[in-house]
């Protein structure tokens, strides 16, 4: 699935914030990657591509993704179990989208922080 974005965020940014991890660099072309589950597959992966800046200060990321279902079984090529259609795919693609409209106070609460909620010397010193 192809998605074409326009954020504020750097690609690394964007994705890293998206929780994704950095996976390799090649030609311009940055790949990323966020496991479904606790094993390492499923997972998606991203190939994201920054097209760069218009007057506003925001940015063209142009994001190709996919669900690898399972470990590639074969030798030195580079043929996957990529699924680049279906149900994972769409709401995953629909996440990456409400990232991009969410403003921050939503975005903390979104990646799990809850609001109020002091450490140790919060509790402390209040």
């Amino acid at each position: 699935m192809k998605i074409v974005l326009t954020a504020t965020d750097q690609a690394m940014q964007f994705m890293r914030r998206a929780g994704y991890g950095y996976q390799k660099e090649n030609g311009g072309e940055v790949a990323f990657i966020r496991r479904v589950g606790g094993s390492d597959f499923p997972r998606y992966h991203a190939y994201v591509v920054e097209t760069g800046n218009t007057e506003r200060g925001t940015r063209n990321l142009q994001i190709n993704l996919h669900v690898d279902q399972k470990a590639p079984t074969y030798g030195s090529g580079k043929a996957h179990s990529g699924e680049y259609n279906g149900s994972l795919v769409e709401q995953e693609g629909a996440r990456l989208r409400g990232l991009v409209t969410m403003r921050p106070e939503e975005r903390s609460t979104e990646s799990g922080e809850q609001e109020g909620k002091k450490g140790f010397f919060g509790r402390l010193f209040s």
